[in-house]
Order: structure tokens, then C-alpha cells, then sequence
């Protein structure tokens, strides 16, 4: 695109635009939802990419750098802990950014290990593995730590059922 069609309006109809408008509130505004998770710690966008005066420069760089995104794929930082920046940045599946134990919240309800955005995808191989290390002796609380899957999840895949851990007792509301 030549630098004269290179401006905010053009920016805004862009298919990366939300994604870099997200990627700069994430790390810049105490006001979003995410900031605790990015720009609380420290998550910096770099000055290359860093939207400002003049705005539309900071996209058209970031969109240079990235290039076009494949379909079904979404901005990740390669080390979680660093900025958002060329090198540590690349367009990943959600299914890759979840093997890799991103965007994965455990939760306990009732005693019961979950995930709250959804399940990860085991291959065919890591199921027999599962069951395999499980049959020679290794604990399920160790499968879980082993593999990003849940405790029902490993039940599941084991055919045990579902054991659910001891409650506590709740008062009446």
C-alpha cells in the first residue's frame, strides 16, 4: 500500500486493525478488562508498533512486520513474559497457543479441576501416552501436571469415571 493511502482512515478499515487496537489498550489502559494480565505486568507494545503521534505510522509498521494473517490464527507473544514486539511475535492458531499452556485458566468447581476457555486437544498419540504412563504406575495428579489436560480429562480418557474430591460444607443461603 503506498504511503499516501497509508493513513488513520485507511488504518481503520483494515482486517489487522482491532487487533492491534486490542493489542495497545491490552498493555496501555488500566481502564481494560486484560490490562492486569499485560500492561499491569509490565507487557510493553514497542516503540516501533506503539500507537501515538502519528497513529497510523505505529499500525502501518506493525502490519509490515507481521504481514497478513492466516486465517483462523491470532497474535501471540512466543515468551509470554516479554513485549509485543517483532521478535516475539508471530500469528498462532488458538490450538497451538493452548498446547503451549496459553490461555488456559484452571478453575475448581466443586473439587473438580476444569478449564474455563475451553478444552485442549490431545492427538491420538497422547491419549495412548495417558494411558500407557498411567498403567505402568504413574498417578493421575501427575498425568495432569505431565499434560495440558484437566483431571476429568484424564478420567475421560482413562474410562474411570469422575472422582470427585471432598467439599466442604456451605451453609444454607
Amino acid at each position: 500500500m503506498s504511503a499516501a493511502n497509508r493513513s488513520r482512515g485507511s488504518a481503520k478499515k483494515h482486517p489487522l486493525y482491532t487487533t492491534y487496537t486490542g493489542m495497545n489498550l491490552r498493555c496501555n489502559n488500566p481502564a481494560c478488562n486484560s490490562y492486569v494480565n499485560y500492561g499491569g505486568r509490565g507487557i510493553l507494545v514497542c516503540e516501533r508498533w506503539k500507537a501515538g503521534q502519528p497513529y497510523a505510522e505505529g499500525f502501518w509498521n506493525f502490519v509490515d512486520d507481521m504481514g497478513d494473517r492466516p486465517p483462523g490464527f491470532t497474535l501471540d507473544r512466543i515468551d509470554g513474559n516479554k513485549n509485543y514486539e517483532p521478535e516475539n511475535c508471530h500469528w498462532a492458531s488458538w490450538a497451538d497457543q493452548n498446547r503451549r499452556g496459553k490461555r488456559r485458566h484452571r478453575t475448581d468447581y466443586s473439587g473438580i479441576a476444569g478449564e474455563k476457555h475451553g478444552m485442549s486437544k490431545l492427538t491420538d498419540a497422547e491419549r495412548a501416552e495417558i494411558r500407557s504412563r498411567y498403567n505402568s504406575g504413574e498417578s493421575v495428579p501427575s498425568l495432569v501436571q505431565a499434560f495440558p489436560v484437566t483431571r476429568a480429562q484424564i478420567y475421560r480418557i482413562l474410562n474411570l469415571g469422575l472422582k470427585r474430591t471432598p467439599q466442604a460444607t456451605h451453609p444454607s443461603r
